[in-house]
């Protein structure tokens, strides 16, 4: 869930819902609590989206080039 706040997103936008493992159980996620989704997501980690990145300020889920680039670029030391 802390994972979900960074973003400002909530837990259920960590589910990829296009994945293999989410076709496979097929979880209703309209009717799951954020707790539920949460042990959803420990008991079966291949149906987060992938990649996530962090600085534990903010979050980026799933690959934009150009999103990953500014963030990189912010994140960069500064001489």
């Amino acid at each position: 869930m802390d994972l979900a706040r960074t973003g400002g997103i909530s837990v259920t936008q960590l589910v990829n819902t296009r994945g293999q493992t989410y076709k496979k159980i097929r979880p209703d996620l309209a009717a799951m609590g954020e707790e539920d989704i949460v042990r959803l997501i420990q008991d079966n980690p291949s149906i987060m989206v992938r990649p996530i990145l962090t600085d534990g300020a903010s979050l980026i889920t799933g690959f934009r080039e150009a999103e990953y680039r500014a963030f990189l670029d912010r994140a960069a030391p500064r001489p």
